[in-house]
């Protein structure tokens, strides 16, 4: 999903992974690209409750499989289908 980004910020997200600069102001700003696109395509600023997920993500759970769950797309949402599309 990455590479359906402008190449420059393909080329910033890339260096700053590869240097470990995560936290770089540069690099925050590339990855908003991306969340934009493939997360949440509300206008920003997001709802607040969405910003807390963000800044409270549990990385050691986040890939985690959830036994017994169903799969359902949602054509006109991104990541958080529940804030976009809460009726569905």
């Amino acid at each position: 999903m990455k590479e359906s980004l402008p190449a420059e910020v393909q080329q910033v997200i890339d260096q700053h992974e590869a240097a470990g600069t995560t936290d770089d102001e540069a690099y925050v700003e590339a990855t908003m690209a991306y969340y934009i696109k493939w997360v949440c395509r509300l206008d920003f600023p997001w709802p607040e409750h969405v910003m807390r997920s963000f800044n409270n993500l549990n990385e050691d759970m986040y890939g985690d499989g959830i036994r017994g769950a169903e799969c359902a797309v949602f054509e006109n949402s991104a990541h958080v289908a529940m804030v976009e599309e809460p009726d569905r």
